[in-house]
């Protein structure tokens, strides 16, 4: 009997030890990266987490983070805690660290990690505009300015059309694109395609477009420089004899065309817009076309009348021998001093279709 009550009170002390012991645990912070580097990707580098065990309670506990770019959260989980980073782009070319830690908040307990972030990637801004793009139809130079967290010395051009050249230079802290466009003696439009470089790797947040419309030929009679005729077939020359009145209330047009780049002969068809009225004047008074004779005006060439599309008239330029153009346009407004006037003009034997186009052309008084 004496025996049985001795196992009693000694099991009895062992239980209070044991909790005791429970109770008396030195705290703890166990981190399993704890003493390592992680490392995260430069640019668009996906949340990332890791559980904390911790005899602390959620409220004892804080994180901290050494760089205001990586920013460390500690939350309540079913196993444990849950640390979550949130790291921002790298925008530099170098890589970065940040001391990640998880502590008690009466600084006694500890763990921490580093962060380790590749660099970033290159990238290339205009600063004059976030238009990439320039449209001419003639030769010219033209300059951008830039700005970018390659070093300069590193960073290049490239353009893939010869008759466009890129290059870049820096004026103390200012680095410029430099673009020569060459004249464009084709019969197309064309475009070139201007990339950056950091060493070799490309730029692939940006690139700078040049378009270069096909020739365009302006003639130019007068001193307003918004008023001209434009006609861009090469190998037929245009001239101007007359915009004036051929009565009160009629207003005629000549001109001739030549065939002077072509020892044979060039057959084109002329004709007028179908879709909208072929000439207006300055008043806002527009002027249809309809065959025969019952229009507001009456377009011939080398003496054939012509009309809206279905009704034109092919005509042949022999070398170096002019055709004549008139338009005679009817209840012409007496107040208008000024006219704009497309025909359409096209050309199977040279495969184009080009506009006349007579822009803001002043009347003769």
């Amino acid at each position: 009997m004496k025996d049985r009550q001795r196992a009693i009170i000694a099991g009895v002390f062992s239980l209070v030890l044991f909790v005791s012991c429970n109770k008396d645990e030195d705290p703890y912070i166990r981190l399993g990266e704890a003493g390592t580097t992680v490392v995260a990707e430069g640019t668009n580098w996906v949340g990332w987490s890791t559980f904390v065990k911790s005899n602390y309670a959620y409220s004892e506990l804080t994180t901290t983070s050494s760089a205001s770019w990586c920013i460390a959260k500690l939350t309540e989980s079913n196993k444990g805690y849950l640390l979550s980073l949130s790291v921002e782009d790298n925008p530099t070319l170098k890589p970065r660290e940040a001391t990640i830690s998880v502590q008690s908040v009466d600084g006694q307990t500890a763990a921490s990690f580093l962060l380790s972030q590749k660099e970033g990637e290159p990238y290339v801004l205009f600063k004059d505009g976030e238009n990439n793009e320039f449209v001419t139809y003639k030769a010219c130079g033209l300059e951008r300015t830039i700005e970018s967290n390659a070093d300069f010395n590193e960073l290049s051009v490239i353009s893939d059309q010869d008759w466009c050249t890129a290059r870049l230079e820096k004026t103390g802290s200012a680095i410029k694109l430099k673009v020569d466009v060459a004249e464009n003696i084709s019969l197309d439009n064309r475009e070139a395609d201007i990339s950056f470089w950091y060493g070799k790797k490309q730029v692939n947040n940006t690139s700078f477009v040049v378009t270069q419309e096909r020739i365009r030929i302006f003639y130019r009679y007068w001193s307003n420089e918004d008023s001209y005729v434009e006609f861009d077939y090469p190998g037929l020359v245009f001239q101007l004899n007359k915009v004036a009145h051929a009565a009160v209330d009629e207003l005629e047009i000549e001109y001739t065309l030549t065939n002077v780049g072509y020892n044979h002969n060039i057959s084109a068809i002329f004709y007028t817009s179908e879709s909208e009225p072929a000439i207006r004047d300055n008043t806002g008074r527009t002027y249809m076309c309809k065959i025969p004779y019952n229009g507001d005006y009456l377009a011939t060439i080398d003496g054939t009348a012509f009309g809206m599309y279905g009704q034109g008239w092919t005509c042949t330029f022999r070398p170096n021998a002019p055709v004549q153009g008139r338009v005679l346009i009817h209840n012409f407004s007496q107040s208008a001093t000024s006219i704009w006037m497309t025909i359409i003009v096209s050309s199977s034997d040279l495969d184009m279709v080009r506009p006349l186009e007579f822009v803001n052309v002043p009347i003769e008084d």
